[in-house]
C-alpha cells in the first residue's frame, strides 16, 4: 500500500508541475505569435516609410556634400584616384529604383510563406 501511496504522490507532483508550466507556455506563445504576426505586416508601413525617411535625408544633405566637398577626393593627389562623394550619394539613391521593389516584394513572398504556410514552387526554364 504503502509504494502506491508514494507513486500516487509523484505523479500528482508531476500534474501539479505540468500545469505550472502552461499558463507561461500558453502566454510565450500568444506573445510570439503577436510578434511575428506584427513583425510580417509592419514591414508593409514601415519599410517604405524608412526608405522614403533615408532618401530625404540624402537629398537633403546634397548642397551641403556638394558645397563642402566632403569626403570628396579631387586630383592631382598621391595615389592618382578620385572620388566625388556627391556623385556616390546621387548614385545611391537612383539605385533605389530597382532595388527597392526587389527587396520588398521579396518581403511580401517571405510574409506569405510564413503567416499562411504557401509553398512557392520556382518556374523552371
Amino acid at each position: 500500500m504503502a509504494s502506491s501511496e508514494e507513486d500516487g504522490s509523484a505523479e500528482d507532483k508531476e500534474n501539479n508541475k505540468k500545469k505550472t508550466k502552461r499558463p507561461f507556455v500558453t502566454a510565450w506563445l500568444t506573445i510570439y505569435n503577436i510578434a511575428m504576426t506584427a513583425g510580417y505586416n509592419l514591414f508593409i508601413v514601415l519599410y517604405p516609410v524608412g526608405v522614403a525617411g533615408e532618401l530625404l535625408t540624402i537629398y537633403a544633405a546634397l548642397p551641403y556634400v556638394r558645397k563642402s566637398g566632403m569626403l570628396s577626393v579631387r586630383l592631382p593627389n598621391k595615389y592618382n584616384v578620385s572620388f566625388d562623394y556627391y556623385i556616390c550619394l546621387i548614385i545611391v539613391m537612383l539605385s533605389y529604383i530597382p532595388l527597392f521593389p526587389q527587396l520588398f516584394f521579396h518581403m511580401l513572398r517571405q510574409r506569405r510563406k510564413v503567416l499562411h504556410g504557401e509553398v512557392m514552387v520556382e518556374k523552371e526554364d
